[in-house]
């Protein structure tokens, strides 16, 4: 038994390995993910990622996309780094972003879409362009959306304990921030 379930598994990796190869797009919040658990795990992902060159080649008008502030925040969150404009493009975006409904009764929103709101999570983490006030929108989002799903997957609850803290933990950062920006004057 023990053969068959490696021999499962050996194909279940192999077919894997050839679905992101085949399917990789930088701008997919789904790949984004992928290459951010390759990256977390310390492992190199069977595809080529996209360069520094291709990313800051996006279009900043697209950066209020729900989709790819998600795929950027993952290269963010995996030590990219980027240039002064193509940051405060990415914190724009998400200021747009928290402008609008994060709830509708469509449920067309980014915080339905679990990859992209952890990818986005990320991002507001790793970027030091975030606004202090989209940090705290971003954490009241989380917050009403626990209650909104507390009947929800366990995936839900597992990914919204890992976002709060990812989060909690840069509100606190971006609070110093202000205040020694204050002490500053």
């Amino acid at each position: 038994m023990t053969d068959a379930v490696a021999k499962s598994f050996g194909y279940q990796l192999d077919f894997l390995t050839h679905y992101l190869g085949a399917n990789y797009n930088w701008e997919s919040p789904e790949s984004g993910f992928a290459r951010y658990i390759f990256y977390r795990a310390d492992s190199k992902p069977p595809f080529s990622v996209a360069t520094d060159a291709a990313i800051n080649s996006l279009e900043p008008r697209r950066l209020h996309q729900a989709p790819v502030l998600a795929a950027v925040g993952y290269e963010l969150a995996c030590g990219r780094v980027f240039g002064e404009s193509f940051l405060s493009a990415w914190a724009n975006g998400l200021t747009r972003l928290a402008s609008r409904e994060a709830f509708p009764s469509d449920r067309a929103s980014f915080f339905y879409r679990p990859v992209e709101l952890l990818g986005i999570s990320l991002g507001v983490s790793s970027c030091p362009k975030v606004r202090p006030e989209d940090l705290r929108w971003l954490q009241d989002v989380l917050a009403e959306g626990e209650q909104r799903l507390v009947h929800g997957e366990l995936w839900t609850f597992i990914l919204g304990i890992y976002l709060c803290s990812k989060n909690s933990f840069c509100i606190l950062e971006a609070e110093k921030s202000t205040v020694a920006r204050r002490n500053d004057y």
